[in-house]
């Protein structure tokens, strides 16, 4: 092979030093020392040339292998990044994300939530509404010719065999409601009416109006009497922050607050008896009371024959039957109200096993 052509695959710059090598390389047509001076510098030059075309494509080859090992892990860095951001996102279907598929304990309602307001202290008549709304539910004749009403027994048995009570023996009612939820106001009226029923005070209820539909009280004080009342309010009044359960509501409500327990579709207000008795939902119909202020409510309540009678007074002897026979199981001293024929006749009509 012709030295002019170089070697396959070489650079012009090899081409060229193979030309040279070719004219040092005949004695014949140079001779002399200085041919063989040439020939050794010609020879060098030549050695230079081929270590550095060994050396640049190895080079090459390590820096593309590099650039391509890289460049995959970027490829799945950038495609486990998309995935984890799809998973972790809510899905959104026909603009709503979906309810998530993990059971919860924290209280929540099925029902939409209203705007509500708590008028300020000392404006209209509100304290005598409060005034009056005490005296009813401790007008013993009153709340006996109402007796049942005209409402089912909703409370429902636990399968518990002890009480939650504080440390002095007192049965513990835990309730937890929405301050924007319509049928805790309403349920509302019943617990404030039962447990003023009980010869128990409040120190802060307050009244609350649930949209321009009805009005209601809520609980922002303390209250004494013959159990520990403690209610949570889970979601407050807009402008202001919602309460936490204790963590031993949380547990009563995560365990009780679905079927069979649950009758309905709403899953607040909930309410618990020492642990004995659990009320989901409100008691009461919307409609019981839709468009009239807590004036006319507790001016309905003096007729026993009414239908706010009916509905409220009428739920509120449940419950009262409801704790008045956990006192007597604990036992504890009873309530006047306890003794009554009325209260003793729907005490047995309180369930007496868990629902299955």
């Amino acid at each position: 092979m012709s030295d002019t052509q170089g070697a396959p695959g070489s650079t012009p710059g090899a081409r060229a030093q193979g030309t040279t090598l070719a004219a040092a390389a005949s004695p014949t047509r140079t001779g002399g020392p200085d041919a063989h001076e040439r020939l050794e510098h010609a020879l060098e030059e030549l050695l230079v040339v081929n270590r550095a075309r060994e050396k640049n494509p190895s080079r090459y080859r390590r820096l593309v292998g590099a650039t391509g090992i890289i460049g995959v892990l970027l490829v799945l860095v950038l495609i486990g990044s998309v995935l984890a951001l799809s998973h972790l996102s809510p899905r959104v279907v026909n603009g709503a994300a979906p309810p998530s598929t993990t059971a919860s304990s924290s209280p929540t309602t099925t029902t939409a939530p209203v705007v509500t307001t708590i008028p300020p202290p000392g404006t209209g008549t509100t304290g005598t509404a409060i005034a009056a709304l005490a005296a009813v539910s401790r007008d013993d004749p009153l709340t006996s010719l109402v007796g049942q009403g005209s409402q089912p027994v909703l409370l429902v048995r636990t399968p518990a065999s002890t009480f939650i009570t504080d440390q002095s023996a007192t049965p513990v009612v835990e309730y937890l409601w929405n301050a924007r939820c319509g049928a805790c106001g309403l349920e509302n009226l019943v617990v404030s009416t039962s447990l003023m029923e009980l010869g128990g005070t409040f120190k802060g209820l307050v009244p609350m109006s649930f949209g321009p539909s009805f009005s209601s009280v809520g609980f922002r004080g303390s209250y004494a009497g013959p159990v520990r009342f403690e209610p949570v309010e889970t979601i407050g009044t807009p402008g202001s922050r919602g309460q936490s359960p204790t963590p031993q509501a949380r547990a009563q409500y995560a365990h009780y607050g679905a079927p069979p327990y649950a009758t309905t579709g709403t899953t607040l207000p909930f309410l618990d008896v020492a642990g004995h008795y659990v009320l989901v939902g409100s008691t009461v119909p919307a409609s019981l009371v839709s468009g009239l202020t807590l004036q006319q409510i507790t001016r309905a309540l003096h007729t026993p024959q009414s239908k706010v009678a009916q509905g409220i007074l009428g739920s509120a002897n449940i419950l009262t039957a409801g704790i008045c026979a956990t006192l007597s199981a604990i036992p504890k001293p009873l309530p006047a109200v306890c003794d009554s024929g009325v209260m003793q006749q729907l005490e047995s009509l309180l369930p007496s096993t868990p629902p299955r």
